[in-house]
């Protein structure tokens, strides 16, 4: 686990921002797994848990986390 805080690339995509905050790496899995950056708050953890409503937008933002960074890769060495 580790985070960049001050990741500056340029990145049209959007996925600088799981870089930012703390997040995994998953090193012993099989390419492309160990590339993917795994948020672990994406969301401030004390506004995600607030309400229902801060949760579930930490969800949505999860699962799209996840499409990116895991989905996507899978998709492309396929």
């Amino acid at each position: 686990m580790h985070c960049d805080p001050n990741f500056t690339q340029i990145n049209t995509t959007g996925k600088a921002i799981y870089k930012k905050g703390p997040h995994l790496h998953v090193e012993c899995a099989e390419k492309p797994m160990p590339r993917a950056h795994l948020a672990l708050t994406g969301m401030y953890l004390n506004k995600t848990l607030k309400s229902a409503d801060s949760l579930t937008q930490a969800l949505q933002w999860s699962i799209k986390m996840i499409r990116d960074e895991v989905l996507d890769r899978i998709a492309s060495v396929s």
